[in-house]
């Protein structure tokens, strides 16, 4: 059985060039506090996360990735889809 390999995807923004895309996601998100100082420094421990994705956008410009309608893109093989097309 041979493996395959994955081809790592480059995002390139259509309006700014920029490289970098950031998932934006809408949820409840949790953390223990580990420390209360007094000076109001606290520490925490890990963070818990539920969320869903709500778009993936250019971290440069804050362009949005959409469909063909329209509407935000939200599925990691759609942002692959979309990266392939553009």
């Amino acid at each position: 059985m041979t493996k395959s390999k994955n081809k790592n995807l480059i995002f390139t923004c259509p309006e700014c060039g920029e490289h970098r895309l950031e998932c934006v996601l809408e949820g409840v998100h949790t953390c223990v506090v580990t420390s209360m100082p007094d000076s109001g420094n606290f520490e925490y421990g890990n963070i818990e996360s539920e969320a869903d994705v709500l778009y993936w956008q250019c971290i440069g410009c804050g362009f949005v990735l959409k469909n063909k309608q329209g509407d935000n893109i939200t599925a990691n093989e759609d942002v692959v889809k979309w990266i392939k097309k553009n």
